[in-house]
């Protein structure tokens, strides 16, 4: 066959062959990503959808938490709880079986035991809603904290709730979070239901549970309707064990899908697959619905009680399913392939012709070459091509017999230096190749990394050990020997390090720096911990040793801040100890005092003026008043009751304080005082001014205790400008009053001075200091808006300067003419359960001329107000009472007689203040021991409507 002949059908041949092997290549990749793009494709289709329908869900639970919040609910829910409350858990437990007994036998909607529950203001609140929105609600119904009904919108199967899986999950023992119960289709709505079930609460505690059933075929299923209409494939709505929610015209909960999508849901929240449905290959993607899956804030389940209360889900999800025909996913790619493969072969034919014109026009002089090389072939490199003519051929034919003189020569000896330069080429390439790997590992190891010899000396290091000690290659390499540097003498490692070199082991160890001389600034020290082992050759001499470093400072910063947190958090547990203390004692010590108080009060009433009895009486009562004063100062130490600021000139108290003080103090004490009687007044609290005078002088007596000294007391009045108080910016500049306390005594570290302030830290014996004096000082200063400076230094003393804001003239109360107490002739239900307060509480108010009925039991007190309520005009209590508390007593008699004047009276409570008092309907709130001119003062107040 001829050359021209020969290339046309190679060239055919291999570019047909080229051309289906390329597009069989072609076809097979871009179907597989045609596949994976329709598989990717269709999976975020799918988890988008999922997405949407859980916000859709979140919408819904937001409106059922939006409808929670009414204060009509709480308010109802209140009034039922307090019912319930008032029994212990077994009568408790009987009431609900009965009532649930109750409703259950009850058949006909329209009894007025049924309809008490469905007419009431909360059920008509909860019908308006499902008239205003038609499309969105079935029942709605509302629980008390016990799971029994207070309203519905409906007559449901039972009353009672509580051990339902639904109500369990959302109440969740008192935390509380929203459960969505799968109801499924519902034929009474004529669409499929969930269930959004809510806490209640108020102030953070769950007080009920309201259930919501929403209708959600149309909103949900209106997405995923439009994508099947406008999109390839069809999406659906699926729950657990593979009923199908939604779909385009099917009815739901009708049809399952496949078997092993039902496996795939079990296994796997989200996935995609390639399967065959109905004799067609299909691309399925299956999203899980997230809110139905492992939610921190939401719950979900379904009437298979698919959830337990401690556990969580068992099973109970929502899935989007995206299916498409795998054909229609492929088809773009077979129809690229069949154009590839018809322009292909044009091209080849095209190729073909232009081969056989060029091989005709070039075959000639070939041929003829052809010949002449068949002849040397026979021959040795001897032979000489003979030259028979004058064209290019003979030019090429020269050129050929000079090719084969050299060729002879240097064949041989060229072939052999070939194969060693090859040779040692491969061989430099490979030892730069390895190098160049080993660099790059140590150069991008996060350690910081050096290599010394076998003496200790670095021959490399790496860019995270440069950066970490701040210095450069041409500092550590080849100058720096770890056996010379002095922080590893001084911390003594080299013993360790010494083991390394000389025994062949590894070794950890820990090394701290000053961070200036590397220069760090946000730390004092820096603190390194490294591993340190050797590298041996392959007799197992020590050849290297490597060294890696790892900065741990900041995770020794981060134990240092732990332990500092540990410790606030205990001052807190021992403050709220502190504070639970004091509202103990509260209680029981004003109910003592408004005893001395209001018996010495009428034994005063009774004796003559200006008799010894009289005056000893006058002391009690102010004994008595510094006793209430003193227990206000406990609780709004600990932050339960508000301190009473009044005017008044500190002269006369810092007096009394130093007249008190002299008795007790050593005489190798002297006190000196400079005390300006005429300074402006204040507004403070007397107890308190007297309370920093005896913190500031006992701590000033405990210092010179043993040495003596003297003690300086001085009052003045003091004008600072903006100048004089730099570092109290918060300070606003005026006339202050300055009170200082200084004592010669032994004076203060620095350390000492950095934590006076801090809550029970104390430099006293034990028995002489708790620590709180000068804590509890700062904090009643800064409530009076202004502030304390204090100098100290050792073998000089110490002096404390308080400075206190004067009030301006133009802030002074006008002045109130004495008025004498008033009395009155109206019938009074007095109710307190201690016997002695109760008695003097009748006795006080018949002197100011009023009827009085007193009752020592709450329940008593209810029962004889239900009988004649139009019988008193005012009613007192006291609030804290066994079996009824006096705030849930003025409430049931408010049902009974809604205008009826009340006052509750407490020594303290922590549940109940004089702004919940009046939002309930209570007149008037007071805090015990009450005088009798407040008393009587209180109650006109309360009757002549003032």
């Amino acid at each position: 066959m001829k050359l021209q002949h020969k290339s046309t059908l190679l060239i055919f041949s291999i570019g047909t062959l080229s051309l289906i092997l390329a597009s069989i290549l072609f076809f097979c990749q871009s179907r597989k990503l045609s596949v994976e793009n329709a598989q990717i494709s269709s999976q975020e289709i799918a988890e988008e959808n999922a997405r949407h329908i859980a916000e859709n869900m979140k919408k819904d639970a937001h409106v059922a938490s939006t409808l929670a919040n009414s204060n009509l609910f709480k308010q109802a829910l209140a009034l039922s709880n307090s019912e319930f409350a008032r029994l212990d858990e077994e009568e408790r437990e009987q009431k609900i079986t009965k009532l649930n007994k109750k409703w259950m036998g009850v058949k006909d909607v329209n009894s007025p035991f049924i309809q008490s529950y469905m007419t009431n203001p909360v059920s008509t609140y909860l019908k308006d809603q499902q008239k205003a929105f038609p499309e969105f609600y079935g029942e709605i119904f509302l629980t008390n904290r016990y799971g029994v009904i207070i309203a519905t919108t409906k007559k449901l199967t039972t009353l009672a709730h509580s051990q339902k899986y639904w109500w369990s999950n959302s109440y969740n023992e008192g935390k509380g979070r929203i459960f969505f119960d799968d109801r499924g289709y519902d034929q009474s709505v004529k669409g499929y239901v969930l269930g959004v079930v809510v806490p209640v609460k108020k102030r953070g505690e769950i007080i009920g549970i309201l259930k919501c059933n929403i209708k959600i075929l149309g909103p949900y299923s209106q997405h995923l309707n439009e994508y099947t209409r406008t999109k390839p494939g069809t999406m659906c709505l699926v729950r657990s064990g593979g009923l199908i929610i939604i779909e385009n015209n099917i009815e739901p909960l009708s049809r399952k899908v496949s078997g092993s999508l039902i496996e795939k849901m079990e296994s796997s929240a989200s996935s995609s697959m390639i399967t065959t449905l109905d004799d067609t290959k299909q691309i399925i993607s299956l999203a899980q619905v997230p809110i139905t899956g492992n939610s921190t804030e939401y719950c979900f389940g379904g009437k298979q009680k698919s959830v337990d209360q401690k556990k969580g889900n068992l099973g109970e999800q929502w899935f989007v399913i995206l299916s498409r025909d795998f054909q229609e996913a492929t088809a773009v790619s077979k129809k690229v392939t069949q154009k590839i493969l018809f322009t292909g072969f044009v091209l080849i034919l095209l190729m073909a012709y232009s081969a056989w014109l060029l091989g005709r026009r070039i075959a000639r002089p070939i041929t003829k070459l052809a010949k002449i090389t068949e002849n040397i072939n026979k021959d040795d490199f001897d032979f000489e091509v003979e030259v028979t003519s004058k064209d290019e051929l003979s030019a090429l034919t020269k050129s050929f017999n000079n090719m084969l003189a050299r060729l002879q020569k240097t064949t041989t000896s060229r072939d052999k230096l070939l194969e060693e330069i090859d040779l040692r080429k491969q061989v430099e390439e490979a030892l730069n190749n390895n190098q160049n790997f080993l660099n790059s590992i140590i150069d991008q190891s996060p350690f910081a990394t050096w290599i010394s010899d076998k003496k200790g000396t670095i021959i490399k290091c790496n860019i995270a050990l440069k950066k970490l000690i701040n210095v450069t290659d041409e500092q550590l390499v080849g100058k720096y020997n770890v056996f010379e540097d002095e922080i590893v003498m001084e911390q003594g490692l080299i013993p360790k390090i010494r083991s390394v070199f000389e025994d062949g082991k590894t070794a950890n160890f820990s090394v701290e720096w000053d961070a200036k001389d590397l220069g760090y600034k946000d730390t004092n020290k820096v603190h390194i911990e490294g591993t340190m082992f050797p590298i041996h050759d392959d007799k197992g001499n020590l050849t290297n040793v490597v060294n890696h470093w790892i900065d741990v400072t900041k995770q020794k910063q981060a134990e240092i801040l732990k332990d500092q947190f540990e410790a606030q958090l205990q001052q807190a547990q021992k403050m709220e100890a502190i504070g639970t203390l004091a509202g103990g004692v509260a209680h029981d010590f004003n109910n003592i005092l408004g005893a001395i108080i209001g018996y010495t009060e009428m034994a005063l009433d009774d004796s003559p003026a200006g008799s010894s009895v009289a005056n000893d009486l006058d002391k009690v009562l102010e004994a008595s008043g510094r006793a209430a004063d003193l227990v206000r100062q406990i609780l709004s130490f600990s932050r339960q009751d508000d301190t009473e600021y009044i005017l008044l000139q500190p002269a006369s108290i810092v007096k009394k304080t130093i007249t008190m003080l002299r008795p007790t103090l050593p005489a190798t004490i002297e006190i000196t005082q400079d005390i300006d009687i005429e300074t402006s007044l204040i507004f403070a609290d007397p107890t308190q001014i007297h309370q920093i005078m005896l913190n500031l002088c006992t701590n000033a007596f405990h210092a010179m205790e043993e040495t003596g000294g003297r003690l300086e007391i001085t009052l003045k009045e003091i004008d600072l400008s903006r100048e004089d108080i730099t570092a109290e910016s918060h300070i606003n500049t005026g006339i202050f009053i300055q009170l200082s306390v200084c004592d010669s005594g032994p004076g203060m570290t620095q350390e000492v001075k950095d934590k006076i302030f801090d809550p029970y830290f104390t430099t006293k014996g034990v028995g002489k200091g708790t620590g709180m004096g000068l804590s509890i000082v700062d904090g009643i200063i800064k409530s009076y808006g202004g502030f304390l400076t204090f100098t100290s230094e050792p073998g000089k003393g110490t002096s404390f300067h308080i400075f206190l804001p004067v009030v301006s003239e133009n802030m002074l109360p006008d002045k109130e003419a004495v008025k004498q107490i008033p009395v009155g002739k109206e019938k009074v239900l007095f109710i307190d359960d201690e016997d002695l307060l109760a008695d003097m509480g009748k006795d006080m108010l018949e002197r100011l001329g009023y009827h009085v009925t007193v009752r020592k039991s709450s329940l008593e007190a209810l029962e004889t107000f239900q009988n004649q309520p139009d019988q008193f005009d005012l009613v007192i209590t006291d609030q804290t009472m066994p079996g009824m508390t006096g705030v849930d007593l003025a409430r049931r008699m408010l049902q009974v007689r809604s205008d009826i004047p009340i006052i509750l009276c407490t020594g303290y409570s922590s549940i109940i203040s004089e702004e919940k008092a009046k939002i309930m309907g209570i007149r008037e709130f007071a805090m015990k021991p009450l005088s009798k001119k407040d008393i009587a003062v209180l109650i006109r107040k309360v009757l002549d409507g003032n």
